[in-house]
Parts: C-alpha cells; sequence; structure tokens
C-alpha cells in the first residue's frame, strides 16, 4: 500500500539539508548537545554582561549552582524559566532538575574549519552548561541558549531510576538489554562493558521540543533533524504525543517499539529491528527506504 507521508517528510527533509549546509558555510551550527562554530580567529567576542544572584531564583521549582549563575544574564534567566514552564504545562516534570556549571571544552572536537563544541550535559534531574562555550555563539545567542535548555530538559526529566526489563533480551552481536531510561537503552557488553543506546532518546526530545514550542525550536543539525523526521513519521502514523511522553516518562522502551511494530507483546528481534532503522538514520542512509521497511514488517505482522 502506497503511503504519501513519508515522502512528503523525505522532501521536507531534503530542503531543510539543503538549507542546513548553507548555513555551515557562514554561520554556526547549534544543537541541544553540540555547538559547531568557526575557529577562534573567525568568531567574535559576544560574551553577555553575567552575574546573577542566587535570590533570582530562591522560589523556583528547579535549582541553579551558585557558580553557574553568576554566569548568567537575566535572560539567561528567563530562557530558563520560560522553557521550563513550557516543559511543565506540555508534559510535565515529576524529577527535580538542578542546573550546574561544568567545563565541558574537553569535548571539543576540531576539524580544518570548524569547532565542535558540546556546551550540555543531561542526565535525569540535571543539567551541565558550559558558559565558555555557550558565549562562543556569535548569531541568535539567546535563542540558541533557550533551544539548549528545552532540548536538555527532554532528558533531565526522565525517571532518575533504570529500569529493568521484564524478560531477558539479548541482541545478536551479543549485548544484552540491562535496563531502560526514558528512552535510552542500557547494554552490557559480553566483556563485561557497559555501553548506552540513546538515538531513541534523542530523537524524542527533538520531537517533543519541537512540538512544544513550533515557533521557537528547530532542530539545528542534520543528525538531529534527520532522526527526529523518522521520529515524527512513526509518532503521527501510529501513536500521538500523549503517547510519546508516556513512554518517555515510564521508560517504556518496549510500548514504544510495540505500538510502531504493531505487537502488543515485542521480542528482542523487533528491538533490533528499531535499533538498526535508527541506526541507519543516524549514518544518514534516506529515511524512505527505512520507513518503508517499517511499514512493511508491521503488514506482514497483520497491523497496517
Amino acid at each position: 500500500m502506497e503511503r504519501a507521508y513519508p515522502n512528503k517528510k523525505e522532501s521536507i527533509v531534503k530542503k531543510l539539508r539543503n538549507v542546513f549546509l548553507g548555513l555551515t558555510t557562514s554561520l554556526l551550527i547549534l544543537t541541544g548537545c553540540e555547538v559547531a562554530t568557526p575557529l577562534p580567529s573567525q568568531a567574535k567576542n559576544t560574551t553577555p554582561v553575567a552575574g546573577s544572584t542566587i535570590e533570582a531564583v530562591s522560589n523556583k521549582p528547579y535549582t541553579i549552582s551558585p557558580e553557574l549563575i553568576s554566569a548568567l544574564t537575566p535572560k539567561d534567566l528567563d530562557n530558563i524559566d520560560k522553557a521550563f514552564n513550557l516543559q511543565q504545562e506540555m508534559y510535565g516534570c515529576k524529577t527535580k532538575i538542578k542546573f550546574l556549571g561544568k567545563d565541558l571544552s574537553y569535548k571539543t572536537i576540531k576539524d580544518k574549519d570548524f569547532n565542535y563544541y558540546f556546551p550540555e550535559e543531561a542526565i535525569p534531574g540535571s543539567i551541565w552548561l558550559d558558559m565558555n562555550l555557550i558565549n562562543k555563539v556569535n548569531e541568535l545567542r539567546d535563542k540558541r541558549f533557550y533551544n539548549i535548555i528545552l532540548h536538555a530538559l527532554q532528558h533531565s526529566c526522565d525517571p532518575q531510576e533504570i529500569s529493568k526489563p521484564k524478560k531477558r533480551l539479548i541482541l545478536s552481536n551479543g549485548n544484552e538489554v540491562v535496563g531502560f531510561q526514558g528512552y535510552s537503552i542500557q547494554l552490557i557488553k559480553p566483556n563485561g562493558q557497559i555501553e548506552w543506546f540513546h538515538l531513541f532518546e534523542e530523537a524524542s526530545a527533538e520531537y517533543k521540543s519541537i512540538r512544544a514550542d513550533p515557533n521557537e525550536y528547530m532542530p539545528q543539525s542534520i543528525d538531529y533533524m534527520e532522526l527526529e523526521a523518522t521520529f515524527n513519521s512513526l509518532a503521527l502514523t501510529y501513536s500521538d504525543l500523549g503517547y510519546v511522553n508516556r513512554w518517555d516518562q515510564t521508560s517504556d522502551v518496549m510500548g514504544f517499539v510495540g505500538q510502531v511494530v504493531g505487537k502488543n507483546n515485542p521480542d528482542v528481534k523487533d528491538l533490533e529491528f528499531l535499533i538498526d532503522a535508527f541506526n541507519k538514520v543516524k549514518n544518514k542512509e534516506p529515511i524512505v527506504p527505512i520507513l518503508h521497511n517499517i511499514y512493511n514488517r508491521r503488514e506482514k505482522l497483520g497491523t497496517p
């Protein structure tokens, strides 16, 4: 059965990809987790006047550490408040959030034309910000700061507890699923090393951020944009925003998998099928064939 929606989505992705490729030649790219900015010789000094006090957030439902708040401007505080209130209104946030300062410069990746900065880390309950890196942004700095916070809240509002799978799930490469947190999957390799699969989580964070504030938020990384486009197509086809948020805030990854493949009791093969699909998107394979493969699998299971 032909489906028009994925083709429309692919067209949008291609148009946006062209826009982003144009932007990277002259400006910078900023996502919730990454900044690509010109080398220091190209960048302007746009550090804002900071120095907010702890009294400014004394009555807020979140906390900001003293060392971070001294680096924030009043506009930064307004944007944190705006993003947090929107998160509460749209999705709720049962996890107590702490904003903290941290030197994240060690994560910087350099290539010929750009330095790729990672100015934010977020886990359930905590968001770390490197304001020295954020202040390197020389275009629409305040708007991009707001985007960082809104994206980070999608991660930090996840449950702090790691839930265990109801049955043993071992992938074909020998990795075993040992936990779920939000849409993230905790894996243990045959050698005992722990690793995480975050692509469902990142795609969901972009999807929810865009729907929370479609006028202000836009993925500004091609990778994140294409992950969101894939998640968006699946969510709009087989569920709604309420489902997406429920799976996220209850760490029900297998509920998400089951909804997509059309099974009440999805198994490890269904999970691995979707992991493989999102890895292909990350590796920049065309989205439409990936989506058609998902739809075809669902139809073969008798749930078109």
